[in-house]
This record gives structure tokens, sequence and C-alpha cells, in this order.
């Protein structure tokens, strides 16, 4: 019988996250045993931040239940954007925010899916991103 290490909840052994709390599970394949990136750009081009996602949804906002926190840009909204992990690839959807979240410098459809590909830029508010998947 197998546990989640985070929360201690009963995990199948093809679950690949926790399916209480969302934390990746130890991987069964060295190929996954490092999760996807989000990197925060600063303002010269270098990188500030990498973030691992290593949760089945990471959410993005000022709101303090905000897994990625970014409380000083007031162009980014409370619940501003999720990243997601579903059917084997990483889904951002803008959560309805005020000023949009943007992919490569295109704006993307609130609520609607879309699917990140390795080395996306992501703006949200004043702020870049960039996804690397893992190596």
């Amino acid at each position: 019988m197998n546990t989640c290490p985070y929360c201690g909840v009963v995990t199948q052994p093809e679950d690949h996250f926790c399916r209480n709390c969302g934390n990746r599970l130890h991987p069964a394949t060295p190929s996954a045993s490092r999760p996807a990136l989000l990197i925060v750009c600063g303002e010269n081009g270098k990188d500030l931040l990498e973030y691992p996602l290593e949760k089945l949804k990471v959410s993005i906002g000022r709101a303090t239940s905000c897994d990625l926190l970014v409380t000083k840009d007031t162009l980014i909204s409370l619940h501003h954007a999720t990243l997601s992990y579903e059917n084997g690839r990483y889904v951002l959807r803008d959560e309805h925010s005020a000023n949009g979240t943007f992919v490569n410098g295109e704006q993307i459809e609130a609520a609607t899916p879309y699917v990140l590909q390795d080395r996306s830029h992501i703006g949200i508010g004043d702020h870049e991103f960039i996804f690397r998947l893992s190596q």
C-alpha cells in the first residue's frame, strides 16, 4: 500500500500526483524525476526565480491562497491564472482576470485551456514567466 509523503492519503501505484493534496508523488520513471518549471524573469531578462510545478494545479495571483503569490504587481488579479497538469500536458487558463493572460505575446481567452509548449513565454501583469518542461 502506497501513501502520499505529504498528506498520508492512500495512493494507487499508477498515480503520479496525490488525488488529495495535488503534490507530485515519487516518480515512477527517471524521465519524470524533475517537474516542469515556471521561471520568473526580471526586467533585465535575467532569471529571478525557478518555481517547480510539483502540484496538479498551481494558482497564480495576488491572493494569499495562491500557490505562486505575486503581491506587488497591481495589474495581476487576486486569482489571475491557473496552470494544471492534465492528460500528460500542462495547460494554462486565465481565470477571468482584469488585464488578461498572454502566451508568446498573444492574449488567451478567459477560462479556455491553452496547452503550453517548452519555452512558452507567459505574460501576467508586469511579470514574464518562461515555462520549461523537465529535461
